[in-house]
């Protein structure tokens, strides 16, 4: 008899513990955006100065790290003809209180650009990538980054076309 409590406290906790670890890990989402969101801004300007912007930022637990999306980048977001990357999406790990882990970054593979003065559109497309970092939210920037792009084409509405077989990117700043 003394075993059915046990099982029913038991199966009263699990939940319980369980909601808590879930509360932690959603505060600890909200403050990666914010640390994000804060050196966004920086980087990317803000107000009439912003050269890409993005129309939402949201950062969720995803297993051991954490899903962080910006939906709706464009790139000169005040200008009426902003080319719009689309949806970037990337991993965030903590390190410490200054550091985040940067990982899988992902641009959208095929991006249309406006080309000035109406002379068409151009359009961009990413074969394959990779992309990581260390991010540091003092210095809204990163110390490390490694990157890989393979396949990379531009080509116009006029039928120029620009290709890049293979480009590798490393910064190390220690």
């Amino acid at each position: 008899m003394r075993w059915i409590r046990y099982a029913a406290v038991l199966s009263l906790l699990v939940p319980v513990a369980g909601c808590g670890e879930s509360k932690d890990r959603a505060a600890e989402a909200e403050k990666i955006k914010q640390d994000l969101t804060a050196g966004l801004d920086v980087m990317f300007g803000k107000d009439k100065l912003k050269f890409v912007g993005y129309d939402k930022f949201e950062v969720v637990p995803d297993g051991d790290s954490y899903k962080a999306t910006l939906s709706g980048v464009k790139v000169m977001p005040n200008e009426p003809d902003a080319p719009k990357i689309g949806d970037v999406t990337f991993n965030v790990v903590p390190k410490d209180e200054d550091k985040y882990s940067i990982s899988n970054l992902m641009l959208p593979s095929g991006v249309d650009i406006p080309l000035s003065d109406g002379q068409g559109k151009a359009r961009l497309e990413i074969g394959s990538q990779q992309f990581s970092g260390l991010w540091s939210k003092t210095f809204a920037g990163f110390f490390d980054s490694d990157a890989a792009y393979k396949d990379v084409t531009l080509t116009s509405d006029q039928g120029v076309k620009f290709a890049i077989g293979e480009a590798t990117l490393k910064q190390n700043s220690s």
